[in-house]
């Protein structure tokens, strides 16, 4: 993020996005399975600002899998792990 003066003199942060996101699963950033995006547009200009994956069925089955894998580990950690995540 960088800091950006306003008109009435004001200091704002002023985000940065990546030109594109994929889905996180698994602990991996990964492309959608059909490899679709859509462009995410601003509701305070009307253009895009980035695009984000357009997910499907198979993404969430993917994700689904990988929740199931994870699901062992994260029961038996301890509350205040899972909190601090």
């Amino acid at each position: 993020m960088s800091d950006v003066m306003t008109e009435t003199g004001n200091l704002v942060a002023k985000p940065s996005f990546k030109a594109q996101y994929e889905n996180y699963i698994g602990g991996k950033w990964t492309p959608p399975v059909k490899g679709e995006y859509f462009e995410n547009i601003s509701p305070v200009d009307g253009n895009s600002f980035t695009k984000i994956a357009r997910s499907t069925a198979e993404d969430i089955e993917l994700a689904v899998d990988a929740a199931w894998a994870a699901a062992p580990e994260w029961n038996n950690s301890p509350a205040a792990h899972r909190s601090n995540l």
